[in-house]
């Protein structure tokens, strides 16, 4: 869901319609782990069917190469929606932490012992399973699994950090509050087995600063982020950390009014030090692991996934990869087993997984194990209501325009669009009347556009012809005097 407006009911049921279940099966890869103590390269995630489902899925290899696809266990939710998000393995047990629909979202947890096996946690009242919150990361170390999630309440935010031996049972091991003016958002998480360290953001302003918690002697404290430069105007974020016995934390994310690519390093997570500005360009680091020699960090830019390589945690060389359009709002893994790279690109039509042979790279998310999808699965991307009409907008699955109209929000139909030149993007309502922000592909080019509706069903195209601005449509707003629109305009790069 990216879009939600309410009109008159409280409780949400899902709406079950032909048109929203186009687009074939769609593969979701969210994290990835290398071969260890015998164990073949795992990768976890979920594969949506044509009905909306998710299929929690884990994904082996002993190359890294090709790839088996095995089935995991489903929580027993009242709706098929479990998705595992993040892994990690410990000896030859591997733990995944996401969640699961119970009428809302709720934590999920699986455990595996051998790589074709995966159980789901099903204890209501096991501690994960019972949080009120999400559960955001897990990971492996010298003392058990550690999970990280939150819960977001009126006074502020509450972190809890939960313990397990072996994914199969878990406990509460401490947690924290920030207050409502600073709302740590904890994105990644790592333990030491004398420290744990968490990374992520808080909201600031317009903005966003980054934040570093540690955990030692039983109590939590922020790292002062001042000294760090995670605070300040624009964006700032920590989104990964990882640990190694011999070389200490490095944590990794971004700076900057633009974003810059950055990265922090400790030895014992109680003295920070902030490194220079990664070679990349405009990027950020999403993610950073352990691998064979060293460490190996990912993240996006505007001109693709990027990836480094360090042998200490201090010196980085940036590592070739495909070029290709800008990466820009996907998430990018990687993992290595110290002669081959894998790395993952998860956006929100599916994902792309790599590997690399020599100086090429293949895809590696090919044959069985990978069902076969469109390049976007049906979706609806925004909603508007006016007085008791509701429109909600999106694609087929066929890269075609889609228009769901409802007169009251209960019994919904397939508005008539026809429009194949179409982008849909936002919808807002003002006075009684409807209007659509998108843009229209013309001969390889987008071109602004707008439609308007007063009744929801037959709409009015407004520009997006070839004289119009090249440029798309990402947002639309009622304002004091109108309608407020955002666009880009003059880069046809990423808008094909």
């Amino acid at each position: 869901m990216t879009s939600a407006s309410q009109a008159a009911p409280a409780s949400w049921g899902r709406v079950d319609h032909e048109a929203l279940r186009g687009g074939g099966a769609i593969v979701y890869l969210t994290d990835i782990v290398p071969p260890a103590s015998g164990d073949p390269w795992l990768a976890i995630g979920y594969v949506v069917d044509g009905d909306g489902n998710r299929n929690p899925s884990a994904w082996t290899s002993d190359d890294g190469a090709t790839w088996r696809r095995f089935l995991m266990e489903e929580t027993g939710s009242p709706e098929r929606r479990d998705g595992p998000f993040s892994v990690a393995r410990r000896g030859n047990v591997a733990v995944a932490v996401g969640n699961r629909f119970d009428g809302r979202l709720r934590p999920a947890a699986w455990w595996s012992t051998a790589p074709n096996t995966w159980r789901a946690l099903k204890n209501v009242s096991d501690p994960l399973l019972a949080y009120d919150g999400v559960v955001e990361a897990v990971d492996a170390g010298p003392d058990g699994f550690v999970a990280v999630g939150y819960g977001d309440f009126s006074f502020g935010m509450t972190i809890t950090v939960f313990r397990s031996d072996d994914g199969q049972s878990w406990r509460v091991d401490s947690s924290f509050s920030t207050p409502a003016t600073e709302r740590f958002l904890p994105l990644a998480i790592s333990t030491t087995g004398t420290r744990i360290v968490l990374v992520g953001d808080t909201a600031a302003g317009a903005g966003t600063d980054g934040r570093i918690w540690v955990k030692a002697d039983g109590s939590w404290r922020s790292v002062d982020p001042t000294s760090l430069g995670l605070g300040g105007p624009g964006f700032q974020q920590v989104a990964g950390i990882a640990w190694d016995p011999n070389l200490g934390l490095v944590a990794g994310g971004l700076s900057g009014n633009v974003e810059v690519p950055t990265l922090w390093v400790s030895r014992t997570g109680d003295e920070w030090e902030r490194l220079p500005t990664l070679e990349g360009g405009v990027a950020g680091v999403h993610k950073i692991v352990v691998v064979p020699g060293g460490f190996l960090a990912s993240g996006s830019s505007d001109a693709g996934p990027r990836l480094w390589r360090s042998s200490n945690g201090r010196d980085w060389s940036l590592i070739p990869t495909p070029p290709s359009r800008s990466s820009a709002g996907n998430s990018v893994t990687a993992a290595s087993d110290g002669t081959k790279i894998v790395y993952v690109v998860l956006g929100q039509y599916g994902s792309q997984m790599f590997h690399r042979v020599g100086t090429e790279w293949l895809r590696g998310d090919k044959g069985p194990a990978f069902p076969t999808s469109t390049p976007f699965a049906t979706a609806l991307v925004d909603v508007a209501v006016a007085k008791s009409r509701v429109v909600a907008i999106g694609n087929d699955g066929n890269e075609k325009p889609l228009v769901m109209f409802s007169p009251s929000g209960g019994a919904w139909r397939k508005a008539p669009f026809t429009d194949p030149a179409a982008r849909l993007v936002a919808i807002a309502s003002e006075r009684g009347t409807f209007t659509i922000a998108g843009w229209r592909l013309i001969r390889g080019r987008a071109h602004l556009a707008f439609w308007t509706s007063r009744n929801g069903s037959t709409w009015r195209l407004l520009g997006g012809t070839r004289a119009d601005p090249v440029g798309v449509f990402v947002d639309i707003a009622p304002s004091t005097s109108g309608l407020l629109a955002v666009a880009f305009e003059g880069s046809q790069r990423g808008l094909q």
